[in-house]
């Protein structure tokens, strides 16, 4: 349906992406879309795509891999992962390094794991500092580590932010807390698994 003025104005301006923040983005949209319930117009309207490109995102993630959306580290010599670390440890976020090296912040995170950095200990939520893009970005890789398996206190180690923000990220989405998506599957388990009725 195309655009009325109404809905045209209400919806934000796409914001200039990476290649991986895109790639990042899209792989939350199967999730949000059929786990959060959220509507085509919904997720256009907070991402600033239109509803064709949303569309095309969600086809495209049920039969296509998003390309290193949940890589594992960089390949990077010895010498190059010990200046990443340096930089971590000398106050460099994960966010700034990804960056630079145009990856994920996941990505990054397992990058500098690989090269031993200690965690940096959690101030506050600091959930204030995540707005427009940022936050989208933040809430999709949040909903991604959490459709993994993820708790909220790992998402919240490998984001730096504090595992309240997690929960508050997760209910912002809409996301199923771990409960109610256990009694899904059950539900989903029961009815896969019940005998045809087949009377007339």
């Amino acid at each position: 349906m195309p655009d009325t003025p109404h809905t045209a104005h209400r919806r934000r301006p796409a914001p200039l992406l990476t290649a991986q923040q895109r790639d990042t983005l899209a792989a939350a949209l199967p999730v949000l879309h059929h786990q959060c319930r959220w509507s085509v117009d919904k997720i256009a309207n907070e991402t600033g795509w239109d509803p064709r490109t949303v569309r095309r995102f969600l086809r495209e993630q049920t039969t296509t891999p998003v390309r290193g959306a949940m890589a594992s580290g960089l390949r990077l010599t010895v010498k190059q992962r010990r200046e990443l670390a340096r930089r971590y440890e000398n106050g460099a976020t994960v966010n700034t390094l990804a960056a630079e090296y145009d990856c994920t912040w996941m990505r990054m995170w397992d990058t500098l794991i690989a090269a031993g950095v200690t965690p940096r200990a959690k101030r506050g939520t600091g959930l204030g500092r995540y707005t427009g893009t940022d936050r989208v970005l933040l809430r999709a890789n949040v909903v991604i580590l959490s459709h993994e398996g993820a708790t909220p206190q790992t998402i919240a180690e490998r984001c730096e932010i504090a595992a309240t923000t997690v929960t508050n990220l997760l209910d912002e989405a809409g996301y199923p807390r771990r409960g109610a998506q256990q009694a899904q599957r059950q539900a989903l388990d029961v009815a896969q698994h019940a005998p045809c009725d087949t009377s007339p």
